[in-house]
């Protein structure tokens, strides 16, 4: 039912394209809160802290432990300077959740810090 198997290179693999597609997608701006400036089964996004944002999910995965990636940070700083931090997602508070997934910004020599253009994606099943 809407899945499609799809045989690898070589002919000797097949990958299924229904498993392999992002199910969220989210790309922001610090200033662009509860919104997104591009998103995909992202409800809002909730600013905890200093650097540290919860994307929220419009529908929600099937496991907590939904693979999902972050890419870097980007900063533009003073005199225009261009820095990218080091992301990553995790879980919210001491537990993994369907619904919400913790992104954090940290900035090597400062600690956490807001970026001015974050992004995540989502892989895995849906609930």
């Amino acid at each position: 039912a809407g899945s499609i198997s799809v045989v690898g290179e070589g002919n000797s693999t097949t990958t299924n394209l229904q498993q392999g597609l992002a199910k969220a997608f989210c790309s922001w701006g610090h200033t662009n809160h509860p919104n997104g400036i591009e998103t995909f089964n992202i409800a809002s996004i909730t600013d905890t802290g200093t650097g540290e944002n919860k994307p929220n999910l419009t529908n929600n995965m099937a496991a907590a432990e939904a693979p999902a990636t972050s890419g870097g940070t980007t900063y533009y700083g003073s005199g225009g300077s261009t820095q990218i931090f080091n992301c990553g997602l995790g879980p919210v508070g001491d537990e993994h959740s369907t619904s919400q997934f913790r992104h954090l910004a940290v900035r090597n020599e400062t600690g956490p810090q807001d970026g001015d253009y974050m992004v995540i994606v989502v892989y895995g099943g849906l609930a």
